[in-house]
């Protein structure tokens, strides 16, 4: 009964500090601390509910982390890759207590409760951004505006993941409206990868609330008015009509977004000078921020898989994904779970998104909110009946 009542609490403070404080450069070292603290009140107190499958999703990420450790040693900086480490281990720590405290959550509003607070406060600090800028360059708490639209479409598929096991709210309006709310604050944060995303967790929340006809009316009536705006900002001639072209930074994205533009042709070459490295190292790599150093950017890659191919090569890589490749074997995942594995991947093509708490995050819950597998029935042998003697 205690741990009924003290998940929910313990999951939605790690949450909160994960999303909210982790992306504060000065307040990250807060998030790691809630969550040590979390996990050793789980240790202490709640590790009765650690089972074989719980045990064997968090070795799902053991690999990983080895694998890290070990590419110190040929690393081209290795002050860097120690760094690099220290990140890995406090983020494998962020899944870890995600993991273990999502598979001991109960039927509780308060998750759903730091869900749409965590969202509310970006929001806000977004929109104080917007009236200091022309557009959400520096989107409020967070370091760009990627992070920003990454950060909010991560909790809303939170929302969906959490909500398809535990009962929806009554006041059905409240996260639909929040939800509204979100479209304008992606949209303003210029992010090509924030329009599909958007319409992915769309369609999350569709399929939650496919039997409520009116949840299903905001969600379509959203979409069709995003449609329809984007639509009249790009056909509108809007020099002549606003002073301020920057405060429409988004419908040159729209623009950009079947065009490219001087953004993309970068990321394109970053692409191609990390692919020449991993074709020199294919199986170990040059360690850890390895392309920030011998690349000629000066800076990360843009893209998972291709940093994690020219960094830890083939073993890293194949490690890093290890969680979402062998978790199916281990429960049974739903169609919400599997458009948030589409959706992490889609995102991880444009951004690093190993270096994220909330990604961590979400992904430990991704791993602990199903069930099970039932183990396969074993045949059952006949055997005679042997009559009683009366």
């Amino acid at each position: 009964m205690l741990t009924s009542r003290a998940a929910p609490v313990l999951y939605a403070a790690g949450l909160f500090a994960t999303a909210v404080f982790a992306p504060i450069p000065g307040l990250s070292v807060v998030a790691n601390g809630v969550v040590a603290l979390l996990l050793g009140v789980y240790l202490g107190f709640m590790r009765e509910r650690l089972d074989r499958v719980t045990l064997a999703l968090c070795l799902l990420l053991l690999p990983h982390l080895l694998w890290v450790g070990v590419s110190y040693f040929w690393s081209v900086d290795r002050d860097l890759a120690y760094v690099a480490f220290v990140a890995t281990v406090t983020s494998i720590l962020t899944c870890v207590t995600a993991l273990l405290l999502s598979r001991c959550l109960p039927r509780s509003r308060v998750v759903h409760l730091s869900l749409l607070l965590a969202l509310v406060t970006h929001m806000a600090f977004a929109a104080r951004q917007y009236l200091e800028t022309p557009y959400l360059r520096l989107s409020g708490i967070t370091e760009n505006a990627n992070l920003l639209a990454f950060i909010l479409l991560c909790l809303w598929f939170l929302y969906a993941l959490l909500d398809d096991v535990h009962p929806a709210w009554r006041q059905w309006w409240v996260p639909l409206l929040i939800f509204v709310t979100t479209l304008p604050v992606v949209l303003a944060t210029a992010s090509k990868k924030a329009i599909p995303g958007f319409l992915m967790v769309a369609v999350a929340l569709g399929w939650r609330h496919r039997r409520s006809k009116r949840q299903v009316a905001v969600v379509v009536g959203t979409l069709v008015g995003a449609a329809l705006l984007a639509a009249t900002l790009s056909s509108v001639n809007v020099q002549s009509q606003l002073e301020d072209l920057q405060k429409l930074r988004i419908t040159r994205r729209f623009e950009e977004f079947l065009t490219g533009n001087a953004s993309d042709d970068m990321r394109y070459e970053m692409i191609r000078e990390a692919s020449v490295m991993f074709f020199q190292r294919p199986l170990t790599g040059y360690g850890m921020q390895s392309f920030s150093v011998l690349g000629a950017f000066g800076t990360y890659s843009h893209n998972t898989f291709w940093e994690l191919l020219a960094s830890l090569g083939v073993v890293g890589t194949v490690t890093f994904l290890l969680p979402l490749l062998g978790s199916p074997l281990l429960v049974r995942y739903n169609r919400t779970a599997a458009l948030l594995i589409v959706f992490l991947l889609f995102w991880s093509w444009g951004a690093v998104v190993f270096d994220l708490k909330i990604y961590w995050w979400v992904l430990g819950t991704l791993l602990g909110s199903f069930p099970a597998r039932a183990p396969a029935a074993l045949p059952v042998r006949a055997t005679a009946v042997t009559a009683e003697p009366t």
